[in-house]
């Protein structure tokens, strides 16, 4: 099976998986809406989710999507590539395309994301169900012991951003910065080019 995977994202261009990136992306929304509406009361409660202060992204955020990204780098360039290649799939995304597009395209997964985990989910019921639900939609790297330990343990760190901060954009920018820091050094070749 893992060569069927391996084989399929081969064969596919970064257009074709930047695409089923964006097709996710608007599934994981169409999936928030009747949740909110179903766990949500009032429009109040939405609001509540923004009660935090917006200082907090400066002292909680970015400080802290700023070290993941280091660590993420640091672990990819003295980890084997076995341990921590998702299939070539994030290598493939970042690979070619414009800044602006992955700029827009990180955005949207940290928006999005970071609405129904954080947002619809972790404000309905707890840290623990938010953090493994996020932990799921990322099941390719289920196989990929070191990829699932990070994936949960970032899972768990928003999650605990968001409990100290009670304001969803601090979540929104942490979960942007990650990704499109990691995003410019796939770009670069400072992490998988380096290693190939």
């Amino acid at each position: 099976m893992k060569y069927d995977t391996k084989q399929m994202i081969a064969n596919m261009t970064s257009d074709q998986l930047k695409l089923q990136v964006w097709v996710t992306q608007i599934l994981l929304f169409v999936v928030s809406i009747p949740l909110a509406f179903w766990l949500f009361t009032s429009w109040n409660e939405i609001q509540n989710l923004f009660a935090g202060k917006t200082i907090d992204i400066f002292i909680y955020g970015v400080p802290i999507a700023g070290m993941v990204v280091v660590v993420d780098a640091i672990m990819m360039n003295l980890l084997p590539t076995h341990l921590w290649d998702d299939g070539g799939i994030n290598q493939k995304v970042f690979e070619a395309g414009s800044y602006v597009h992955f700029f827009l395209l990180c955005l949207s997964v940290a928006i999005v994301e970071e609405w129904l985990f954080r947002g619809v989910l972790q404000s309905n019921t707890n840290l623990l169900v938010a953090s493994l639900l996020f932990a799921l939609i990322h099941i390719r790297y289920i196989d990929k012991l070191f990829l699932l330990i990070s994936v949960v343990g970032l899972s768990f760190l928003l999650g605990g951003i968001f409990l100290i901060t009670s304001h969803l954009l601090v979540v929104i920018v942490t979960h942007f910065i990650i990704d499109f820091g990691l995003a410019l050094l796939i770009r670069s070749g400072r992490v998988y080019y380096a290693r190939s």
